[in-house]
C-alpha cells in the first residue's frame, strides 16, 4: 500500500526537489507546478525507485475503472509533459527509463528528509509521577496498585481510541468515479446551463440570435424549446418544489440584469421584485434567493423583497449555490485583474468569505460548483490546457475525518460545459462535447458563407495593409499565429503561457501589436516581429488593456482599456489613449471615459468605439466631435480597409445581420443576413466577425458538438 501523499517529506533527485503536498517541482529556486496526471506518474515512480511500474498500473492509478479516456494516448501525453518538466528524454534518460511495451522505471538516486522523532507527551507525564510527601516506595506501591490497574486500563482505552482515530483519519475512502454513461440527446446543438426537476431537464440552447430555453425528458429524446418573449436568455436555477425557473434576459453588454421567475410547466415570466443580478439561486426551503451583483452577495425573500447584503468578495461573483442544509453558499469569483476563476464559500451569518481550494491549481480555473443532494460531495468544473472536466470534492465531516483532495471524474477529448446532480443522487446529468469553430467567408455570388483559410479555428483576424498576410488567435489556447492570406506559411508567434488578443499589423507590415495576458497580471500591449522572436511589452497599465490599433504613420498606437472586473461601477474607470512609440508619451482620447473597444481607422481620421450598452460611436479626429450610430447593440466593430465604414454584427427584428455605418454621417446599411451561419454564444469570442482584405464579411462558424449525457456515478 502506497504511502499517503500528505505524509511524504520533500523528495530530492538530481538537481530537483519535489514538494509532494503542493505538487511543486523546484530546481535552483525556480518552482514549477506539475499538472495532476504528470504528478501522479512521478509519484508512482518515486514510490518504487528502480522497479518497473507497468503501464497497466499507471492506467489504474490515473484513471479509475469506468473512466472514459484514450488511455494510451493520455498516458503518453502525461509522460511527455513530465519529461519536459524534468528536461529528460526517452533516448538518453537521466530520471525515467522506458521499457518498451511494458512500462517505466525511475533510475536516478533519490533522497528523502526524514522527520525528526518528536518527544512523547505521554512519556513526559509518566516521568513526572513518583514518590511525594515523604511516603515510601513500598507504601506507594501498595496503595497505588488498584489505581495503577485502572490507570493502565484507561490508558489502554485511550491508546486504542487514538489508534482507531488515526487509522480512520489516514484511511483514504474509495475514490468517486463514473461507472457508465448514456447519451440522452443527439442533435449536437450548442447548449449550456443544465437544471432538472427529476422528470425533465431544462437548459439553454443556441439560436441565431442567442440562447433559447429548451427541455428534454430525463430519460432522453428530442429537445423542444419553450416560448419566451426574449431572444436571448441566461438560465439560473430551478425552485426546490420545481414550480418555477429563475432566468434573466440578455439584451446588452451590462453584466447585471433583471431577474425573472417562469412558472412551470406553463406560465408567463414575471420580474422578481426589483432584483438585478449576475447570478441567483433558491434556498433549499425555497423561501429565499441568494444572488450576486458585481462583487456583492445578497439574500432576499423569494419575491425579491427585504434584500440584504451579506458579503463582498475581491472580484465579481457568479454561479451562486446553497448547501443542502442551507447554512453555506458557494460561488465562483472572477479575478479583478486576472483570468483566474476561484471557488469561494460563505457561512451565512458567520465569518467572512474564503476560498474553497486555495492553491490547488495554478492558475486557478475552477467554476460552477454544485452540491449533491445529500451534501456529501461538491462537484465542479476545472479548466486547464483548453479542457474543461468534472471533479468531485468529498466534504469533510469535521476534524475526525481527513480532508481529501478533489477527484477527477471525467477525462478525454470531450469537454464538460455544464452539469447538474440528479435529485435522486444516483446520476449526474452533463452537457459535454467538442468545442470547435471554422472560419467562413461570405460569397456574394451564392449568398452563402463558404470555408476560409482551410476552415481554421481562429478569431481576431488582422490583415497586413497589402492584404497578403493575416495574424490571428487560436481560441483554444490563446496562441498568436500568422500566415499568408491563403493559409500557407503558418507560423506560431507566441506560447500558450501568454493569451494573445486582437493582433494588428503595422502599416509597413513588419510588426504585429496585440493585447497579451501573462499569468495573474493585467493585460498589456506587446509588439512582435512578423517573422517571429520575443514579444516586447510596451505598456505597464494598471487596468488590463484589451484593444490596440496602429496609427497610419506606424509610430503611434491607440490603446483601449478593458473592464476586467466586470463590475458596472468600474466602467467609468476605463479609458482609451494614444501612445507615441518614439517618446513613450500618452494622450487621452477625448471624452472616452466609460467607453470601450476603440478601433482606429486605417487613414487615421476616425475612431470607432462602443458605450456600456454596446451602442457604436464615431469620433472625428479633425473636428474633434462624436456621433452616435443609431443601431442596436453592436458586436465586433471593424473598419473597412478604405476607412469609409464601420462594420459590425447586430440583431434587426429578431434576425442576426451584419450592418455597416458610414463614417461621415453614420448612415446605416444592412450588408448581409447571418441567419445561415451557426454561431456559438453570440457576442463572445466564438461568435467572431470581421472583414477580408476586399471587405467581404468573415465569420467564425460553430461546428462544435454538444449533447446531454447521464453519468452513473459512485460517490462513496
Amino acid at each position: 500500500m502506497s504511502q499517503p501523499a500528505s505524509s511524504y517529506p520533500p523528495v530530492r533527485f538530481g538537481e530537483f526537489e519535489l514538494n509532494v503536498q503542493t505538487g511543486e517541482l523546484s530546481r535552483e529556486g525556480q518552482k514549477t507546478a506539475l499538472q495532476e496526471k504528470p504528478f501522479q506518474v512521478l509519484m508512482a515512480l518515486l514510490e518504487r525507485p528502480g522497479d518497473l511500474v507497468t503501464r497497466e498500473e499507471l492506467k489504474a492509478r490515473l484513471w479509475p475503472s469506468g473512466t472514459y479516456v484514450d488511455f494510451d494516448h493520455s498516458l503518453n501525453k502525461a509522460m511527455n509533459r513530465l519529461r519536459d518538466a524534468l528536461g529528460d528524454s526517452a533516448e538518453q534518460p537521466r530520471y525515467i527509463e522506458t521499457l518498451p511495451k511494458r512500462g517505466y522505471r525511475f533510475v536516478s538516486p533519490i533522497h528523502r528528509e526524514l522527520d525528526k522523532p518528536k518527544s512523547s507527551k505521554m512519556a513526559a507525564v509518566v516521568e513526572l509521577k513518583g514518590p511525594v510527601g515523604g511516603e515510601s516506595e513500598a507504601q506507594l506501591g501498595m496503595a497505588s496498585r488498584p489505581t495503577l490497574a485502572r490507570g493502565t486500563l484507561i490508558l489502554a482505552i485511550v491508546v486504542m481510541a487514538a489508534v482507531a482515530f488515526l487509522v480512520n483519519w489516514l484511511r483514504s475512502p474509495a475514490p468517486a468515479r463514473v461507472l457508465a454513461y448514456r447519451q440522452l440527446t443527439h442533435d449536437g446543438r450548442s447548449k449550456d446551463v443544465l437544471l432538472s426537476d427529476g422528470a425533465r431537464l431544462y437548459f439553454k440552447m443556441a439560436t441565431a440570435t442567442g440562447f433559447a430555453l429548451a427541455q428534454v425528458a430525463a430519460a432522453g429524446g428530442e429537445s423542444a424549446t419553450i416560448p419566451l418573449p426574449f431572444s436571448d436568455i441566461d438560465l439560473l436555477d430551478i425552485a426546490p418544489d420545481a414550480a418555477e425557473l429563475l432566468l434573466r434576459e440578455v439584451r446588452d453588454g451590462l453584466p447585471n440584469k433583471p431577474i425573472y421567475a417562469l412558472p412551470l410547466p406553463v406560465g408567463s415570466a414575471k420580474r422578481v421584485g426589483e432584483m438585478v443580478a449576475r447570478s441567483a439561486s433558491y434556498s433549499p426551503d425555497g423561501k429565499e434567493i441568494a444572488y450576486a451583483y458585481d462583487s456583492r452577495i445578497y439574500v432576499a425573500k423569494r419575491d425579491g423583497s427585504e434584500a440584504q447584503q451579506i458579503a463582498a468578495v475581491p472580484g465579481f461573483a457568479d454561479d451562486v449555490r446553497w448547501s443542502p442544509d442551507g447554512r453555506r453558499l458557494r460561488f465562483t469569483v472572477f479575478g479583478t485583474h486576472t483570468r483566474d476563476t476561484e471557488l469561494w464559500e460563505l457561512a451565512i451569518g458567520k465569518g467572512k468569505p474564503h476560498q474553497v481550494l486555495p492553491g490547488w491549481s495554478k492558475p486557478a480555473s475552477e467554476c460552477c460548483g454544485q452540491w449533491t443532494p445529500d451534501g456529501r460531495y461538491f462537484l465542479f468544473l476545472s479548466s486547464h490546457a483548453g479542457q474543461s472536466q468534472l471533479w468531485a470534492l468529498r466534504e469533510s465531516k469535521g476534524f475526525l475525518e481527513r480532508a481529501e483532495p478533489p477527484v477527477q471524474l471525467s477525462a478525454g477529448t470531450m469537454q464538460m460545459f455544464s452539469f447538474v446532480p440528479a435529485r435522486g443522487g444516483q446520476h449526474v446529468f452533463a452537457i459535454a462535447g467538442v468545442n470547435r469553430g471554422e472560419l467562413a467567408r461570405y460569397d456574394a455570388g451564392t449568398g452563402q458563407f463558404a470555408s476560409y483559410l482551410g476552415g481554421a479555428n481562429a478569431v481576431g483576424l488582422g490583415f497586413s495593409a497589402d492584404g497578403q498576410w493575416v495574424a490571428y488567435t487560436d481560441p483554444v489556447d490563446g496562441t498568436l499565429w500568422r500566415s499568408k492570406a491563403d493559409g500557407s506559411a503558418r507560423q506560431q508567434l507566441t506560447q500558450s503561457t501568454m493569451w494573445a488578443l486582437k493582433p494588428r499589423w503595422s502599416p509597413e507590415g513588419s510588426r504585429i501589436a496585440f493585447a497579451g495576458y501573462v499569468g495573474d497580471r493585467p493585460g498589456q500591449v506587446f509588439v512582435i516581429s512578423a517573422g517571429g522572436g520575443l514579444p516586447q511589452q510596451l505598456t505597464k497599465a494598471e487596468h488590463s488593456v484589451g484593444f490596440v490599433s496602429w496609427g497610419p504613420d506606424g509610430q503611434s498606437l491607440l490603446i483601449g482599456e478593458w473592464n476586467e472586473s466586470g463590475q458596472e461601477a468600474d466602467y467609468h474607470r476605463i479609458h482609451s489613449y494614444f501612445l507615441d512609440l518614439k517618446t513613450n508619451q500618452t494622450t487621452p482620447l477625448p471624452h472616452s471615459e466609460g467607453l470601450y473597444g476603440p478601433a482606429w481607422s486605417p487613414d487615421g481620421r476616425y475612431v470607432a468605439i462602443k458605450s456600456q450598452t454596446e451602442q457604436p460611436r464615431i469620433f472625428d479626429m479633425n473636428s474633434q466631435k462624436w456621433q452616435t450610430v443609431s443601431s442596436g447593440p453592436a458586436q465586433w466593430i471593424t473598419w473597412s480597409h478604405d476607412s469609409r465604414y464601420i462594420y459590425f454584427g447586430t440583431v434587426v427584428k429578431g434576425e442576426p445581420v451584419m450592418q455597416r455605418a458610414a463614417a461621415i454621417d453614420g448612415k446605416l446599411e444592412t450588408v448581409t443576413s447571418l441567419s445561415s451561419v451557426v454561431r456559438q454564444n453570440y457576442g463572445a469570442s466564438p461568435s467572431w466577425l470581421g472583414l477580408a482584405p476586399d471587405n467581404t464579411p468573415l465569420a467564425l462558424r460553430d461546428v462544435s458538438t454538444y449533447d446531454i449525457y447521464a453519468l452513473d456515478v459512485d460517490l462513496p
